[in-house]
């Protein structure tokens, strides 16, 4: 069967359409691969950025993480720092306490009742770091308050037997004062008793029995007694050594007391 020219020109319109429809797929096609190119690029790009966000994700973890750490670091130390210094606050006060204490029973007590003071002190402290607990700040100063209150114990003892000393001594400077001033007397009132010395006898000054008993033999056996009778007529301690001397008067001898020695 032969083919007309209508049909002709109507597969020729037909194919010109689907010619044109091919070229707008086409460009569809290519503007849709353009597209695809651009969105892999723009997917590229997005994940690019969510690994490099993903790294500072975990950069940013470390440095939270190291940043509690050093925070806990820092917290643990301040806290540390904060109890030792309310330790020292403590101890300050304390000391300031301790200092004001001694203060008072330095300035309150006399020079006689000072070690009885500073040992009252001394026993206070003791009984308060047993009570309370001693955490070593006022140890050193309680053992120095101790060693003071014994040396001042001492200074004090010493300071009474140098009172009773130079009281004794005082007492003993008054009457050798005083026995000075009779021996004085009785030298001026013996003074240049001028004679001629006849005789002079050695005596010991015996104990009162044995004066007794050879002063009754010597009287049974010739009725005479040589010496004194006494045990010790001058005042001496038993076994002392003295002199009896007799000096008889020489006659139309003149007397005269050396200047300085009449009264």
């Amino acid at each position: 069967m032969g083919v007309g020219g209508d049909d002709v020109a109507e597969l020729q319109n037909i194919l010109g359409e689907k010619s044109n429809q091919l070229t707008d797929l086409e460009a569809k096609l290519e503007a849709a691969e353009a597209e695809v190119g651009k969105l892999e690029r723009d997917l590229l790009i997005s994940r690019n950025l969510l690994d490099e966000s993903q790294m500072n994700c975990v950069h940013l973890g470390n440095c939270l993480r190291e940043a509690r750490e050093e925070a806990q670091t820092h917290l643990c130390a301040a806290n540390n720092r904060a109890s030792d210094y309310n330790k020292l606050r403590g101890s300050a006060l304390k000391i300031r306490t301790l200092f004001e204490r001694l203060k008072s029973s330095v300035s309150s007590a006399d020079v006689s009742s000072f070690a009885d003071s500073l040992q009252s002190l001394a026993q206070s402290l003791t009984n308060s770091a047993n009570d309370n607990g001693d955490d070593g700040t006022a140890t050193e100063l309680r053992e120095c308050v101790h060693v003071l209150a014994k040396r001042v114990g001492i200074l004090v003892r010493h300071r009474a037997e140098l009172i009773d000393r130079y009281t004794k001594a005082e007492a003993a400077q008054q009457q050798l004062t005083k026995e000075l001033d009779q021996s004085k007397e009785q030298t001026r009132r013996k003074y240049r008793i001028v004679g001629q010395v006849v005789h002079i006898e050695r005596q010991i000054v015996k104990p009162s029995s044995v004066v007794q008993a050879e002063c009754k033999s010597e009287s049974r056996q010739s009725g005479l007694v040589s010496g004194p009778t006494e045990a010790s007529p001058y005042g001496l301690a038993v076994g002392c050594e003295f002199f009896v001397v007799t000096v008889a008067m020489l006659p139309d001898t003149a007397v005269h007391p050396p200047p300085g020695t009449a009264s």
